[in-house]
């Protein structure tokens, strides 16, 4: 309930609503990270530098998509304006 509150008050400020937002995405990706990276290492059956490499590839891949999203952003809003 103070989480509400406290949204509603700052969301009507444009300064505290873009740190806002720069918070609940770090929030987000650190709790995503945290529980994913435990399981990556899950198996320690294949322990290989294949599977290294391909979580790693997917890792970045996934930060790769999130940069070419925001890079883009505008013209992707452009894109569906229409």
């Amino acid at each position: 309930m103070f989480g509400v509150l406290v949204g509603l008050l700052i969301g009507g400020f444009v300064f505290f609503t873009n740190l806002s937002y720069m918070f609940i995405a770090g929030t987000f990706l650190y709790i995503s990270l945290v529980d994913m990276i435990p399981e990556l290492s899950e198996n320690k059956e294949d322990d290989s530098i294949a599977n290294f490499l391909i979580q790693s590839f997917g890792i970045l891949f996934g930060v790769g998509v999130m940069a070419l999203i925001a890079i883009f952003e505008s013209d992707i809003q452009h894109m569906f304006d229409h």
